[in-house]
């Protein structure tokens, strides 16, 4: 499900709290920027909002998104616009073009899609396991009910064919797709004197270790805390396979553990409940 179609948006607390660009802004800009975050949560272009061509008054492109917000805040004119030019002068938001940006709500939003895909995959494999595991079940107790009791051997040899069909079904299963979730890692990771290297060896390992969400998402929030330490910002972060390999992300669990469950968690953990309803409803 889209991030913009949910009832809520992610605001990670301690980033906005420790924010230093918007701790520089006042009070009532920051009650403005919280209004035009859920005003961009609802927006068609996640993250944005867009200055048609019928809001543009005059030349002065703030006084103009100031002037167009208005009608849908509970504030003057004259404190839109100043917060708006404040939250700009401090990159918290930005102007690209005639859009009003915030980064980390569209990234937000990217990675969403990502991991929709990739659990809509294994979602829609898991459904088809279960409708041919049901298929042959139906078909095993049809020609059990045929069989002559007397004779044993037809019996037996149905049976085997019936295993047999359970078993080459299992195996069509396609395996947990990881290389979005690898992608997000790869990104998220800091450079090392300006670069990174190692991703062929990175993917590699990852495709063969990284076998279910759960872990994937455990490294990528590591790698995420990981990457504000000061070792990393200073440029001096190790290099990414030994990070992976040396199993360095495990001493941030941690500080993992007291953070929430992130969106992406929560819509594959109700994906998964989704699933095991229908199961139930349909006796499988």
């Amino acid at each position: 499900m889209a991030l913009r179609n949910q009832p809520y948006f992610p605001l990670y607390v301690q980033d906005f709290l420790t924010d230093e660009k918007l701790n520089e802004c006042t009070a009532s800009t920051h009650g403005v920027y919280i209004k035009l975050m859920c005003l961009m949560h609802k927006s068609e272009q996640y993250g944005t909002i867009l200055l048609k061509q019928k809001d543009k008054q005059n030349d002065n492109l703030i006084k103009n998104f100031a002037c167009k917000l208005v009608r849908h805040l509970p504030f003057d004119e004259t404190t839109i616009y100043k917060a708006l030019q404040e939250l700009i002068n401090e990159n918290v938001i930005q102007l690209d073009g005639d859009v009003l940006c915030q980064k980390r709500m569209i990234k937000d939003n990217k990675i969403s899609n990502k991991r929709a895909i990739a659990g809509q995959k294994g979602g829609n494999k898991t459904k088809e396991f279960a409708q041919a595991k049901r298929e042959a079940k139906i078909k095993q107790n049809t020609e059990d009910e045929n069989e002559d009791e007397n004779e044993d051997e037809d019996e037996n040899e149905d049976e085997n064919i019936n295993q047999t069909k359970l078993e080459k079904t299992k195996q069509k299963e396609i395996k947990f797709d990881n290389k979005p979730f690898f992608d997000e890692f790869w990104e998220l990771y800091p450079k090392r004197k300006g670069r990174k290297v190692g991703k062929k060896e990175c993917l590699s390992w990852w495709k063969k270790e990284v076998t279910n969400i759960d872990k994937a998402n455990e490294i990528i929030h590591c790698t995420e805390i990981f990457a504000k330490d000061n070792k990393a910002i200073s440029g001096y972060a190790e290099d990414p396979i030994r990070f992976l390999k040396n199993e360095r992300w495990e001493s941030y669990q941690d500080e993992v553990k007291i953070k929430k469950m992130t969106l992406a968690e929560i819509n594959y953990q109700n994906w998964i409940d989704y699933n095991k309803e229908k199961q139930n409803d349909r006796g499988g």
